[in-house]
């Protein structure tokens, strides 16, 4: 009961059946990870802390959105998995460039039956680019991705009008963020913080989409990683 009594601390108490699915989640995870190097924490607390509890941080802000979530770089699956367990009436589309990450996603989806979990890949810059992707998702989270500057270039093209950002940060950032969130078109609105157990803050920021991303952004393949947006470029 010790895991159970963990995670209720994280969003809400999770029901027997729900937290069950936690802890299948937790043995299937294991098994692909020891296969695959889909995350370089193995240790039992630190799956529980860092990739459970932590997704769940942000799970409050998904509760008034609407159905289609996509999880950029969601690498093995953090924090589409948690997240999908809780709104299982909601769509999650894990998104990592590395497809075996994302074949693995899905084994593990099928494994712990979470069947709301949708696994794409391929290059950010082109699923925002693409008329089926692009400006089709209710919200976006973003955890453990990429800077700021690259997540909003990346992040906001692939949400509908109205629709929000959910990035998962450290204390740490820059002054100007918020200001380079406006000129991207969209406006903070929450900063909740929180912090895991052992200790580490997390500062999660919920971000309104309120104007069209323009059509120039994403940028092609690599420019923004190489490149990233400042306030001079907008």
């Amino acid at each position: 009961m010790e895991n159970k009594n963990f995670l209720d601390s994280a969003y809400r108490k999770l029901t027997d059946q729900e937290f069950s699915q936690f802890e299948l989640l937790y043995k299937n995870f294991v098994q692909k990870n020891s296969e695959l190097n889909l995350s370089g924490i193995r240790d039992e607390q630190g799956i529980w802390e860092k990739h459970f509890y932590d997704s769940l941080l942000g799970a409050q802000f998904l509760e008034n959105s609407g159905k289609r979530i996509l999880d950029l770089g969601s690498g093995g699956g953090f924090p589409a998995f948690p997240l999908a367990l809780m709104f299982r009436e909601k769509q999650f589309f894990p998104f990592d460039s590395v497809a075996k990450k994302m074949r693995a996603v899905e084994e593990i989806a099928q494994k712990t039956a979470i069947p709301n979990i949708f696994p794409l890949s391929g290059r950010a810059e082109e699923l925002g680019r693409a008329q089926k992707y692009r400006e089709q998702f209710d919200l976006v989270t973003v955890r453990a991705f990429a800077s700021f500057a690259v997540t909003l270039e990346l992040a906001l093209p692939l949400v509908k009008l109205p629709g929000k950002v959910i990035v998962y940060r450290g204390p740490e950032f820059d002054p100007e963020d918020e200001l380079l969130v406006e000129a991207c078109g969209g406006f903070v609105k929450t900063q909740k913080k929180a912090a895991l157990p052992g200790g580490a803050e997390r500062v999660i920021w919920e971000i309104l989409k309120i104007y069209p991303t323009e059509p120039r952004f994403p940028r092609i393949n690599g420019v923004p990683k190489k490149f990233p947006l400042t306030l001079k470029d907008l």
